[in-house]
């Protein structure tokens, strides 16, 4: 293109001096053609961008993250003109697709059009733009190339993947200690904070010298039992390109996990905000199919819903009757931490999962809370 306009503006040169120099009709028309090429070019890239058409759709009913998808894209001319030299530009950020690349250049005849099938993978769950981002059109003469964002782009629905983890590394010791729950007859000492009017016989006065809280000790009456999964309902950004990835990994996990523990027989209940708190209960039998219909239709809420959360499970204590209680979040926060300290004191054992790229020194001063970070673009089945 650029050699083209060099020509270009060395021909209109040379026409120039040509009427200054002998004049006469030839040169002067010669003069005015090579003036009015470079409008008549633009003339023409207009008429492109105003009559051409993209379509989109993806084969199927459902996008699952990280699964092929069936994609098609179809280009059409709907004017009495040739389309010379139109490129497509596809998004790359959030998916992939294959055999196409953006270099591709097409020409469609008037009033005809080009149908494209290809595979497509979406590697987030969420609600994105994919497909062709924008179109780049020529005019003849390759003098003007014009960028122009697709006017009617593909918004995809993505569901989150199911991983299936064959061992869950990190908790094993807190799977065998609730599989040996089932030979006990006492039941469990939990302790929490001392309200006006409790015995001061039941005060725990080493795990109140802990906490410099008084705490006394509650009989519940039946054993601990099951898993608790609290997971962080809070968008960590604005930006697509940072909360897509943290926001996909923690649903993920979040299923995974379920479906793990469901099949060894262990029943969990998993716990996170909407307009408020929800608790969805998921054993062998039931329950998984209604968590992953709740988990890809879930949105992400503002700032300050997280520290509602914990603060609502710290007051109603509904997760002392669990063996254990598994946090996946984004960040570890005052909040957070005095839920898993309270819960640690109480005899249940706490693994916060921290989705996060970047390491978070401080995450180490809880020496009862097992702190696992995962990244965003780790395989699940070997960190879990």
């Amino acid at each position: 293109m650029r050699r083209n306009r060099v020509i270009f503006l060395i021909l209109w040169i040379l026409s120039l001096i040509g009427i200054s120099v002998r004049g006469g009709t030839v040169t002067y028309g010669l003069f005015f053609l090579l003036s009015l090429l470079p409008v008549i070019s633009l003339l023409y890239i207009v008429l492109v961008i105003l009559t051409f058409k993209v379509y989109q759709r993806v084969e199927g009913r459902e996008i699952i993250c990280n699964r092929k998808a069936v994609f098609y894209f179809s280009l059409q001319n709907e004017s009495p003109f040739l389309f010379s030299g139109v490129k497509a530009e596809f998004f790359s950020s959030f998916f992939t697709i294959s055999g196409i690349s953006d270099g591709t250049e097409y020409e469609l005849a008037p009033k005809s059009g080009i149908r494209k099938r290809t595979d497509m993978i979406c590697h987030y769950r969420g609600e994105y733009e994919v497909g062709i981002r924008r179109l780049i059109v020529q005019d003849y003469l390759r003098l003007f190339s014009i960028p122009y964002r697709n006017r009617e782009p593909y918004i995809a629905l993505v569901k989150p993947d199911i991983v299936q983890l064959n061992d869950i590394r990190n908790a094993k010791l807190m799977i065998g200690t609730m599989e040996d729950a089932a030979e006990r007859t006492e039941p469990d000492l939990l302790s929490r904070e001392y309200v006006n009017g409790d015995d001061v016989r039941l005060i725990n006065w080493k795990t109140s010298a802990a906490t410099n809280r008084l705490m006394v000790r509650e009989r519940t009456g039946e054993r601990q039992q099951g898993v608790g999964i609290v997971f962080e309902p809070e968008r960590c950004s604005d930006k697509k390109e940072i909360y897509l990835p943290v926001e996909n990994k923690i649903l993920e996990a979040v299923i995974a996990l379920t479906l793990y523990l469901s099949r060894q027989g262990i029943p969990v209940s998993v716990y996170f905000s909407k307009k408020e708190t929800e608790e969805m209960h998921v054993d062998r039998e039931n329950g998984f199919e209604e968590l992953y219909a709740a988990a890809s239709d879930y949105r992400f809420r503002e700032t300050g819903t997280a520290k509602l959360l914990y603060e609502e499970l710290l007051q109603r204590s509904v997760l002392y009757d669990k063996k254990a209680v598994f946090f996946i979040v984004n960040r570890w926060d005052a909040a957070l931490f005095t839920l898993a300290d309270r819960l640690s004191l109480g005899n249940v054992s706490v693994v916060v999962y921290l989705i996060s790229d970047e390491e978070q020194e401080k995450i180490r001063e809880h020496s009862k809370v097992k702190v696992i970070r995962i990244a965003t673009d780790a395989d699940l089945t070997e960190v879990m």
